[in-house]
């Protein structure tokens, strides 16, 4: 009688695993397993490297971090906060856009920027955490007065060609682990307690309290443009006003890029999602993702509410997504986001500012 088709293919795939998992070699014995293998520690700096770091911050007056992608280990984005709390006047520039590598309503927040600015142009010291272009040289680069220190996974970027940072120090490390290291070394050496806590680093705090005065020339870009029309940075502002606090915010902006991240403003870990690299039209089935993550976290956590997923895309990459397929699966498979589409040039289509808080709503 032959056998059921469930049954044959029971069989034949026992037999195919009993051929692939033999306990005998043909030429060797029975050997015993093998032992488990466990990832490597966490690489970290040496304690001389880090006086050298600390010596040279004591004495500066702008000390700057850059960072790319640092907070691929959101652990390492508390690091930085709390570096950044004990060494007063400390700042951080976001160079990656990744991810929220530092949030926005600390008073050392910079914002993000690709290849300039200009705390790189005045600054005397820079640590390079996790980041592959600190700065273009043709549009912008530190002062040749200035120290720079290097930590990375591959200080030495050896698979790029051509690449090369006048660092004094380069240091492989994991960025969590250094980071930690030097706020820890702070703590344990009086001297250098009694330093951050001077009168000099208190006047460096007082001069970070310009950041709302940073704040408030960006809220001051929020206007409309001629004929009513709706810039990216006015649309953005009211996205960020209307939206729950942890919402978060999928930017494939293009050339708007800088203008969404000045006003979303971050400051929540994975927030903020970017991808530093290719693939033109990523941002859509992303958004997808992140809301089914989060919506599958909820449900784990026994959480009726919902978290918001905002996609902001720019009118070109919104077409390579092919977004027939996107929005044809959110409805199939009730995975809603909100999508907003922005032009090359800087705004969205003409609408009336009381048709955009009613479409908001």
């Amino acid at each position: 009688m032959p056998l059921r088709r469930r049954d044959r293919t029971t069989r034949q795939l026992r037999r195919e695993l009993n051929y692939a998992m033999p306990i005998r070699m043909s030429t060797r014995g029975r050997t015993n397993a093998m032992a488990a293998h466990f990832a490597l520690p966490p690489h970290c700096i040496a304690r001389d490297r880090c006086e050298i770091y600390l010596r040279r911050a004591r004495s500066c007056k702008e000390p700057l971090i850059i960072t790319g992608y640092s907070s691929r280990n959101h652990k390492c984005v508390n690091a930085l906060i709390k570096l950044a709390t004990t060494v007063k006047g400390l700042r951080l520039l976001d160079t990656g856009g990744c991810d929220t590598c530092f949030p926005a309503n600390h008073p050392g927040w910079l914002g993000m920027r690709f290849g300039a600015d200009l705390a790189i142009e005045t600054t005397d010291l820079i640590l390079i955490v996790d980041c592959d272009v600190p700065w273009i040289p043709t549009r912008c680069r530190p002062q040749k007065s200035a120290r720079i220190f290097r930590v990375d996974i591959d200080p030495l970027k050896q698979l790029m060609p051509l690449f090369y940072v006048p660092a004094v120090q380069k240091c492989i490390a994991y960025s969590c682990t250094a980071i930690n290291q030097v706020a820890s070394y702070i703590k344990s050496s009086p001297e250098l307690t009694d330093v951050v806590s001077s009168n000099i680093f208190a006047d460096r705090w007082s001069l970070l309290q310009k950041h709302s005065e940073k704040i408030a020339s960006l809220d001051a870009q929020c206007v409309s443009g001629p004929n009513n029309t709706i810039s990216a940075a006015y649309l953005c502002k009211k996205l960020k006003y209307l939206a729950p606090e942890d919402t978060f915010w999928v930017v494939e902006a293009a050339t708007n890029t800088f203008a969404v991240a000045d006003q979303i403003r971050a400051t929540r870990l994975g927030q903020w999602i970017n991808c530093g690299g290719g693939g033109l039209g990523w941002s859509s089935g992303v958004a997808l993702s992140v809301k089914l993550a989060v919506d599958a976290i909820a449900n784990v956590a026994d959480v009726k509410k919902r978290k918001m997923v905002v996609q902001i895309v720019g009118d070109g990459t919104f077409h390579f997504s092919v977004p027939s397929s996107v929005y044809w699966i959110s409805d199939r498979y009730d995975i809603p986001i909100v999508t907003i589409v922005l032009n090359n040039e800087g705004g969205i289509l003409s609408l009336e500012k009381g048709d955009l808080f009613a479409l908001c709503t």
